[in-house]
C-alpha cells in the first residue's frame, strides 16, 4: 500500500469513527458530594452500547433536554471502567492478590462494578465480570470475604446466577475446606455465626443450599465449576463470554 493509499485508508477510518461517535456530547455526574465525578461522553456511542441511556436521552426526559444526567448512588471508579468498555469494548483485567498484613487486595472493586452493570441491565457484561472474578479468585486461591458474601447475597436478587457463587462459596467454606487450624483461623466460628445471625437472607440461602448437598458429600469449590454456572444465559444457549473470548 502506497503512502497516499495509507493516508486515504486512515482518513476513511477517521470519518467512519466520526460518524459512529457523532457530534453530541453528554455529561454524566456520578457519585455524591466531593466524590462526584463528571464524565463527558459521546451520546450516540453511549446510547448505542447501553439501552438504559438510550431511553434516558432519547425519550423526551429532562436528561435529553439538558444533555446531562446524575447518578448519585453509583460509584465513580466503576463508571470510569464502564466508560473504558463503552469506547474500547473491553474491561481492564481484574487482579486480586494476598498481601502480608493487608489480606486480599484488588486493583478495583468488582463488587461495585457488577452492581453498576446489573443496574444498567447489561447481561452479557455481567457474565464477563463474573468470569473475570472467578478466574482471578481461582488463580490466586482466594475466596470471597464474609463481608462480601453477606453484601452480595443481601443485595442481588434470588434469581441472580452470580448470587449463587457467593452462596456456594459459603457452603464450601463450611462443608468443603479441611478443618485445619490455619483454615479455622481464616474462617472463625464467631465470624461465620455473626454472618448468619446478622443476615437472614444469607441464612436462608445457606440452609437451602446445604439441604441439596448429598449426605456425606464434601462441598465442591465453586471456583472450579463451569463459569456458565454463574452466568445469566439459559442452559443450552451459546455463552456470550466464550464467544467474545474466542473472537
Amino acid at each position: 500500500m502506497s503512502a497516499f493509499q495509507n493516508d486515504c485508508f486512515n482518513l476513511g477510518c477517521l470519518l467512519t469513527l466520526a460518524r459512529t461517535l457523532g457530534n453530541t456530547m453528554i455529561d454524566i455526574y456520578v457519585g455524591t458530594g466531593a466524590q462526584t465525578k463528571q464524565f463527558h461522553i459521546h451520546k450516540a456511542l453511549l446510547c448505542a452500547k447501553i439501552p438504559y441511556f438510550d431511553k434516558m436521552f432519547n425519550s423526551g426526559f429532562k436528561e435529553e433536554i439538558q444533555n446531562k444526567a446524575h447518578l448519585p448512588e453509583d460509584d465513580p471508579e466503576s463508571f470510569d471502567i464502564l466508560q473504558e468498555w463503552i469506547y474500547t469494548g473491553t474491561l481492564p483485567k481484574y487482579r486480586i492478590t494476598k498481601e502480608q498484613g493487608k489480606g486480599t487486595v484488588a486493583n478495583f472493586s468488582s463488587k461495585r462494578l457488577y452492581a453498576l452493570v446489573d443496574k444498567l441491565c447489561l447481561d452479557s457484561l455481567k457474565d464477563q465480570i463474573a468470569t473475570d472474578i472467578l478466574a482471578a479468585s481461582e488463580t490466586g486461591n482466594i475466596l470471597p470475604s464474609l463481608a462480601d458474601i453477606g453484601d452480595m447475597i443481601d443485595h442481588l436478587p434470588e434469581t441472580s446466577a452470580f448470587r449463587r457463587y457467593f452462596v456456594l462459596a459459603l457452603v464450601f467454606i463450611m462443608h468443603g475446606l479441611p478443618k485445619k487450624d490455619q483454615i479455622l483461623s481464616l474462617w472463625p466460628t464467631r465470624g461465620l455465626s455473626d454472618l448468619l445471625e446478622g443476615h437472614p437472607k444469607v441464612s436462608l440461602a445457606y440452609v437451602k443450599a446445604v439441604r441439596k448437598l448429598p449426605l456425606g458429600r464434601v462441598a465442591e469449590d465453586p471456583r472450579t465449576m463451569s463459569r456458565c454456572t454463574f452466568h445469566g444465559h439459559r442452559d443450552g444457549e451459546a455463552c456470550p463470554v466464550k464467544k467474545r473470548n474466542q473472537d
